[in-house]
């Protein structure tokens, strides 16, 4: 693949989409900074058969992927977070 690939999400296996998916909800859902985050992600996506070769750029891909298919289910959990923060209602 080349920097003009155009993802979808069964360019990769549905169980490491849902992990990764999980993983970054979840750092939304609590906050999580870096690199604790990153490293969740990642742990996430070894954890369910990625390969440790493109763990540092295949979540990226996932991620984006997702964000751009699914942003309210993606970014719901850092947007209730953030009002949380602020004072504010979910």
């Amino acid at each position: 693949m080349n920097a003009r690939t155009f993802h979808t999400l069964d360019t990769w296996p549905r169980a490491l989409v849902v992990a990764v998916g999980q993983a970054y909800r979840q750092n939304g859902a609590e906050g999580t900074l870096e690199p604790a985050g990153w490293h969740r992600i990642r742990d996430a996506y070894l954890a369910a058969g990625g390969d440790p070769e493109t763990a540092a750029t295949t979540p990226n891909k996932i991620i984006a992927t997702l964000c751009r298919v699914h942003p309210d289910w993606m970014h719901g959990p850092a947007r209730r977070w953030v009002a949380r923060q602020m004072g504010q209602a979910p």
